[in-house]
């Protein structure tokens, strides 16, 4: 049976008539608040419903407070759930929180399991930014030396645009892992500060040498740093550690700042060839074809991908591809097609119509008639 205030009868104490944090079963069969029962044996030995003597011996009800948790974590964000219920489940946390930090019974274990069990509830998929704070604030409060907690509320930090708050937990935090010092190069990079990304991810990589991506960020910053040999051989140490598409992409980059365009278009494809539907992948591919002058191959990768994920910079090399090769029927088709998807206020809808005169110029053709019927 439920109240009308949206919580089940069952999870509410005899004595407060609240929600129960910490249930447990008295010597009369019946569950109540321990705090509260405690309270209510100062003052006599009767059970509140029975009148029976009890025995001041209890027994947690763990499967009742395993209920009373799925009930929280389903009904927190829950639009159905009344306004008192939800005011009631704050309240909840707000006991359950003094109940660790308060009691002197209460085990480092035990706070580490509410802990957790509040940190699954943030981590939930909801929109209320706010109250996730909040539950990622009390989860650190019962286990402020969990380093898991912390990596997910920096996170969370940063997803909300609260990047300097994230620095600054990390910063003043005492736990000292290569996850966390990576995560706060993340938070530099998001500020701009290249210089101080690169100490982190520096640090990170000492810390556990082994992971790849540690070593690929040290690339990241050295390339903005426009150090483009050192980012070379930091993308090469990481990929001998572990071979990631997004680290070959990167690779292909630093070898094109040096102009080593046969080395970028080898690191390319090998990132083609682990993500091969990646637009980003095929177009650089195919523009460093282009620029090769090995147009059929780079319009290879122009078709494969755009039919799958559609890419309106992937699809425009097309177009050019498809111009150079002086095949100008298609490329007019491409363009009056791709018109239909913008309005005339829309960036591509200029690069487009740009291209469409281009293309009917060359060929010699007035064709004022075809330009008139691209649609508006």
């Amino acid at each position: 049976f439920r109240s009308k205030m949206g919580i089940p009868d069952e999870f509410r104490c005899s004595i407060t008539h609240e929600m129960m944090v910490d249930p447990v079963i008295a010597s009369d069969n019946i569950i109540y608040e321990r705090a509260a029962i405690r309270r209510w044996l100062q003052h006599g030995n009767n059970s509140p419903l029975t009148r029976e003597i009890l025995i001041p011996v209890f027994r947690s009800a763990t499967t009742l407070q395993r209920r009373i948790m799925t009930f929280v974590k389903e009904n927190l964000w829950n639009e159905k759930c009344t306004v008192e219920a939800r005011e009631e489940i704050t309240l909840f946390f707000d006991r359950q929180q003094e109940l660790v930090q308060q009691s002197a019974t209460v085990e480092r274990e035990s706070a580490h399991r509410f802990a957790q069990r509040v940190l699954d509830i943030a981590n939930a998929q909801y929109d209320d930014r706010d109250c996730r704070t909040s539950l990622y604030m009390l989860a650190l409060d019962c286990d402020g030396a969990n380093s898991q907690i912390l990596l997910h509320f920096c996170k969370h930090l940063m997803n909300i645009g609260r990047v300097l708050d994230a620095i600054k937990v990390l910063e003043q935090s005492e736990i000292r892992q290569a996850e966390l010092t990576n995560l706060l190069g993340d938070a530099f990079v998001r500020q701009g500060q290249w210089l101080q990304a690169y100490e982190s991810y520096h640090q990170a990589s000492q810390m556990d040498p082994s992971v790849a991506i540690y070593h690929s960020n040290i690339g990241v910053c050295l390339y903005y740093q426009q150090k483009y040999t050192e980012a070379v051989e930091k993308y090469q140490h990481s990929l001998r550690l572990k071979e990631h598409p997004r680290t070959l992409y990167n690779l292909c980059l630093a070898y094109l700042a040096v102009g080593d365009s046969k080395k970028a278009e080898e690191a390319i494809r090998r990132a083609v060839g682990l993500k091969p539907l990646s637009n980003c992948y095929n177009l650089t591919l195919a523009n460093i074809l282009k620029e090769s002058g090995d147009l059929d191959a780079a319009l290879e990768h122009c078709v494969a991908v755009s039919i799958v994920k559609h890419s309106w910079d992937l699809h425009f090399t097309r177009i050019e591809i498809l111009y150079a090769l002086n095949r100008c029927d298609e490329a007019k088709k491409e363009i009056q097609h791709a018109l239909q998807y913008f309005s005339p206020q829309d960036a591509n809808y200029d690069r487009y119509m740009e291209m469409l005169v281009k293309v009917q110029s060359d060929r010699g053709a007035t064709d004022t008639e075809s330009i008139e019927s691209a649609p508006k």
